[in-house]
């Protein structure tokens, strides 16, 4: 067992070596299987990533442009098993259409809040890691 402090020191990982996977391209890669899964607060979520975005804000402006739009993505069935190996990335995601996907939830009316999808935040995810790396700072 390998005790981890950073977050919570009551979490505890099993480390189990696999020689067999990727070990020529990785010879010291652990597989790490969490015994204890962290509670993600919500809304200490949405406060630390509205003060990010008001920092990228506050550093860019008001809007930053997309340079790029493509990008690799992984079935989501993959995305979290660490017991699979990944194949080459052959799924591929649009920044654009993300977005698209996002605006239209407000021209629809309604109100997000209540009738959701929630299941639009996987549309999220990728434009708040593309600005992220953009502004990196």
């Amino acid at each position: 067992m390998l005790r981890v402090s950073a977050f919570d020191p009551e979490r505890t990982f099993a480390v189990e070596r696999q020689a067999s996977w990727n070990s020529e391209k990785y010879p010291d890669f652990h597989r790490c299987k969490m015994i204890k899964y962290p509670v993600v607060d919500i809304g200490e979520l949405r406060r630390v990533v509205n003060d990010l975005l008001d920092h990228v804000e506050a550093i860019n402006g008001p809007e930053l442009r997309l340079d790029q739009d493509y990008y690799w993505d992984v079935d989501s069935d993959l995305l979290y098993d660490m017991t699979k190996d990944v194949p080459k990335a052959d799924l591929v995601g649009s920044l654009g259409d993300s977005w698209e996907f996002l605006l239209n939830l407000r021209k629809q009316g309604g109100d997000i809040k209540v009738e959701g999808p929630s299941l639009m935040l996987i549309h999220a995810a990728p434009l708040l890691r593309y600005i992220g790396e953009k502004v990196g700072q």
